[in-house]
């Protein structure tokens, strides 16, 4: 068994860490996950938990790029599941067990404070030199992302900050000490400390999220073999997700 504790010490004060819910035992499964799956790999591991209570799924959260670094630093992980299908190159083929499994597809959104006091209102004000706007990195996913979204309308706005991941961003915003910030649909869906300003769909950008066993650990293909079964499929699409 490889502990929750340890996958914090190599991801850093950063990553949040889901705890099993059943009792540690051989049938352990680790997996490092993009932190915008966040808002619904906790009830996966559930389900499947549930399903099989001899399974214990043990799950951390980053972002993708600093889930590579850890994987190339030997972090002992039975499956990964990335915010991008580019991504899956970087992996060490001889890691890799089997075809990266495709499990869920999300879009942009820009996000405000609720009560949006800067008045944004369209992307186009993404570009006003007013507004303190918070981007994810543009290593990872969702900053790039957003690069390519921003390319596409024209805009080279001014970056108050770039965030390690998709949840410090989201969480800048809603916390109010930013104006705007560029995150995906889920992490705005119901989420009442932002309001969501529309991404015109032309100017949009798909992310599909491949998730890859490692090793050789059949654990961790057959999670990866569940993420696309009917019921957790069924999770993902009440979460906001976009079948793959």
């Amino acid at each position: 068994m490889r502990p929750a504790a340890v996958l914090v010490g190599l991801l850093g004060t950063s990553a949040l860490v889901t705890s099993a819910c059943g009792a540690p035992g051989d049938d352990t499964v680790t997996v490092l996950a993009a932190s915008s799956l966040s808002v619904v790999l906790p009830e996966v591991e559930a389900l499947l938990e549930a399903q099989d209570p001899t399974t214990d799924i043990e799950i951390a959260y980053a972002g993708s790029s600093t889930i590579l670094q850890q994987v190339d630093a030997g972090a002992g992980v039975d499956a990964v599941v990335l915010a991008s299908e580019d991504l899956v190159d970087r992996l060490d083929t001889a890691l890799v067990t089997g075809d990266p499994v495709l499990v869920a597809a999300n879009s942009l959104a820009v996000v405000t404070p609720a009560d949006n006091p800067a008045g944004v209102s369209a992307l186009r004000d993404l570009a006003r030199d007013d507004l303190t706007l918070v981007l994810c990195a543009p290593q990872v996913p969702c900053g790039a992302s957003a690069a390519v979204m921003l390319e596409r309308a024209g805009i080279s706005p001014a970056v108050a900050s770039y965030e390690p991941d998709v949840v410090s961003t989201l969480r800048r915003v809603s916390g109010g000490e930013a104006d705007v910030g560029v995150v995906y649909v889920t992490d705005a869906l119901d989420n009442p400390d932002v309001a969501t300003v529309a991404v015109p769909p032309e100017l949009d950008v798909t992310t599909r999220y491949p998730a890859v066993a490692l090793g050789d650990s059949a654990a961790g293909e057959h999670l990866v073999a569940a993420l696309v079964s009917a019921e957790v499929q069924r999770l993902f699409a009440a979460a906001g997700f976009a079948a793959p």
